[in-house]
């Protein structure tokens, strides 16, 4: 009998411990957030914008000192002296601000440990020695993803690789307000690049998926949507990175915290929070228009994501936040046509809502 009631007891009051475990990370992850956001305030203050979503060009250590690579040195490296990283910062900078796969900065990119860059709910985002280290959290490219017509994207951080992207945006061009406008999000970090159908959306890319170009005829954000299956398993060909058979592969999905990619490091206010990412092509060949990467934040929270926002609050988005019309396609100008969520990525839409 006493045995029965421990028994009772440690059921009843396992929920209650775990619960309040949960509740403990998820406020972890909402300070990191906030670290976060207060960074990139202390970037803005020195340099008079937010950083860019990648570096448009680098300087190399061969005898070429200047190369263009798809704008890939990410914001999350771009804001390390302010995250108490300087000695990393110098490292990066002292060989020459390469792009994370290259042998010239590898050790470095490798080597790196953020702990503010790691949602402590996510069981994926542990760093691994020897692998790039990861990110559980995102920029917000705001709501229209991008082809190579679409010059100008309608959040904070440019992700494109064209040159009509215009790559750093400052304060000034907040028009809609700094309560209104998102900064950041969080993203599960993705488990691996099998290429099977076995993986779980909020953590993954849909390969092959039909949302098509942002300016073309067919396909629609719910095109993407579409492909979260039963318990959330995304249907068709799923995985993180392409095939296995380079290193870059674990770059998308929080994989590599350095590669200035949409697809690795930045997210649209498109579809609700835990929904599917989606590439129309099966692998991420291109930043831009190849890819067309439609990318979703995610979290292991219940119910939601922690976003920072240009202010410098961190709210929770439910899952259930309004996404307005997702059987239509981005807009260039004017209020997002997504709803609530569209509105707060958009920093000029004209919109007034509030999180």
């Amino acid at each position: 009998m006493v045995i029965a009631i421990i028994g009772i007891l440690i059921a009843l009051l396992l929920p209650a411990v775990q619960a309040a475990r949960e509740a403990a990370r998820r406020m972890q992850c909402t300070n990191n957030l906030k670290q976060i956001g207060l960074a990139m305030q202390n970037y803005h203050d020195v340099k008079n914008s937010f950083p860019a979503g990648g570096i448009p060009n680098y300087v190399g250590t061969s005898t070429t000192t200047t190369r263009s690579n798809n704008r890939r040195v990410g914001w999350a490296v771009q804001i390390l002296p302010y995250m108490e990283q300087v000695a990393a910062w110098d490292a990066i900078v002292a060989g020459g601000m390469a792009p994370p796969w290259t042998a010239e900065t590898t050790a470095t990119y490798y080597n790196i440990d953020v702990p503010g860059y790691l949602c402590p709910s996510d069981p994926n985002a542990k760093n691994v020695a020897g692998m790039p280290a990861k990110i559980s959290y995102r920029a917000s490219a705001g709501d229209a993803w991008l082809d190579s017509v679409i010059g100008e994207v309608r959040g904070l951080f440019a992700f494109a690789d064209t040159a009509k992207q215009k790559a750093f945006h400052g304060l000034s061009s907040v028009v809609d307000g700094t309560s209104n406008t998102v900064l950041c999000s969080e993203a599960g970090v993705g488990t691996g690049e099998n290429g099977k159908d076995t993986l779980k959306a909020v953590r993954n890319i849909a390969y092959n998926a039909t949302h098509g170009t942002p300016t073309g005829t067919t396909g629609s954000p719910r095109d993407c949507l579409n492909r979260k299956g039963a318990n959330g398993i995304l249907t068709g060909d799923a995985g993180s990175g392409d095939d296995g058979t380079d290193a870059c592969d674990n770059s998308p999905c929080g994989r590599s915290f350095a590669d200035g990619a949409v697809y690795a490091t930045g997210f649209h206010t498109i579809l609700p929070p835990n929904s599917p990412s989606c590439f129309t092509v099966k692998g991420y060949a291109s930043v831009g228009s190849n890819a067309n990467p439609l990318m979703s934040a995610s979290s292991y929270h219940s119910g939601g994501v922690n976003s920072a926002y240009v202010d410098g609050s961190v709210h929770f988005i439910s899952d259930t936040i309004d996404c307005g019309d997702i059987d239509e396609k981005p807009k260039t100008s004017g209020p997002s046509q997504y709803g609530v969520w569209g509105g707060l990525g958009s920093r000029e839409g004209g919109e007034t809502q509030t999180p």
